[in-house]
C-alpha cells in the first residue's frame, strides 16, 4: 500500500516542475562627462630689482609712467621661498593631472570589460536557448 501512494508522488511532483528562467538586463553605465581644461593665461609680471645704487632711478620712472610710488619687495630669501611654492603648485598641477589621466584610463577600461562581459553573457543565454530547444521532454525520452 505504501510502495504505489510513493510511486504516485513522486510521479505527479516531477510533472509539476516548472522550468526556472532568469533573465538580467544591463544597467546602462552614465557616461563619465569631464569638462575641457582650459588653457591658463597668466597676466604678465613685470620685475624690478631695486638696490641702493638705483632706487632714485626706479622711483623716477614710476612718476614717470604715473604709477604709485609703492613697490612690493621681497629680499632673497623671500624671492628663493616664492619659487619653490610655485615648484609645488606646479607639482600638484602634476599630480591633479595623472589622477586624471588614471580615471579615464579605467573608467574606458570598465567600459569595454562591461560590453565584453554583456556579449559573453547574450552568448551563453543563446546556447542555452539553443539546448533546451533541442532537448526532448522526459516523457518523449522513456
Amino acid at each position: 500500500m505504501l510502495i504505489p501512494i510513493i510511486l504516485g508522488i513522486s510521479v505527479t511532483s516531477c510533472s509539476s516542475v516548472k522550468k526556472i528562467e532568469v533573465l538580467t538586463s544591463p544597467v546602462e553605465k552614465v557616461p563619465l562627462l569631464l569638462p575641457p581644461v582650459e588653457q591658463i593665461k597668466l597676466d604678465a609680471i613685470e620685475w624690478v630689482i631695486i638696490t641702493e645704487a638705483n632706487v632714485d632711478q626706479v622711483f623716477a620712472q614710476l612718476e614717470k609712467k604715473k604709477y604709485d610710488a609703492v613697490v612690493f619687495g621681497v629680499n632673497d630669501k623671500g624671492y628663493e621661498s616664492l619659487s619653490v611654492n610655485l615648484a609645488k603648485i606646479r607639482q600638484l598641477v602634476e599630480q591633479q593631472k595623472a589622477v586624471i589621466v588614471a580615471y579615464d584610463k579605467y573608467y574606458n577600461q570598465q567600459s569595454i570589460n562591461i560590453e565584453q562581459a554583456q556579449n559573453n553573457h547574450d552568448e551563453k543565454k543563446q546556447q542555452m536557448e539553443e539546448k533546451s530547444k533541442s532537448e526532448k521532454p522526459w516523457w518523449e525520452v522513456w
